[in-house]
């Protein structure tokens, strides 16, 4: 890939020659740090990149925030780091992942926050990662997230909580085109989100489409 840009990114049959030049020195830079094994700081160059271009587009996509779950006789309620309240079922939470059977099960602090009744407990997620996490539990339209980059963070959530059947499920999905994939310098900056997870099986195709 890094031979095709240099070699080939200022002929006009090429969609590179459309690239900007300093994305193309960022991108430089970025496999620099890779070459020197410093993959957050490539990951840094890259998020950068990515920020300022999405700054200069005209047309930008905005995405609401995710309408919270109100599911019926409720016993629990998880609260994202966005402040956005879930109610869902002590009970799923635990068949889903050895982490919450735990959680659920510990007695209340005293200052412990309720709300309807139910009890609040803060999760350091935000509520869109929240919200693809709880769709995979209940029966509703799944909702997968629209990058990459979301996903490495899902499966990031997912390990986290030990939801093994989840993460495999997740990694179906993108294995079955269900999701997108890292294209281009994107593989760069997803290697370096996977390495820092301990994600790795997506660290070794990261890594695959750098070559």
């Amino acid at each position: 890939m890094a031979r095709h840009i240099k070699d080939k990114a200022y002929k006009l049959s090429c969609k590179c020659a459309f690239i900007p030049s300093q994305t193309i020195r960022e991108f430089w830079e970025a496999l620099a740090y890779v070459v020197e094994g410093s993959f957050e700081k490539a990951a840094s160059v890259l998020c950068l990149a990515r920020e300022r271009e999405d700054s200069q587009a005209e047309i930008s996509s905005t995405v609401s925030p995710p309408e919270p779950y109100n599911v019926p006789d409720a016993n629990f309620i998880i609260r994202s780091s966005d402040n956005v309240n879930f109610r869902v079922h002590k009970s799923v939470l635990a068949l889903a992942s050895p982490v919450f059977e735990v959680l659920v099960s510990l007695p209340q602090p005293s200052d412990c926050e309720i709300i309807d009744g139910l009890p609040v407990v803060r999760l350091s997620e935000s509520s869109e990662l929240l919200n693809s996490l709880i769709s995979m539990l209940y029966p509703v339209r799944m909702a997968m997230p629209n990058s990459y980059e979301k996903v490495l963070h899902l499966l990031a959530a997912c390990q986290k909580y030990e939801m093994v059947s989840v993460q495999s499920f997740i990694r179906a999905e993108v294995s079955r085109g269900g999701s997108p994939v890292p294209k281009g310098v994107e593989a760069f900056s997803t290697y370096a989100i996977a390495s820092a997870e301990g994600l790795i099986p997506e660290m070794e195709n990261a890594a695959r489409l750098t070559l």
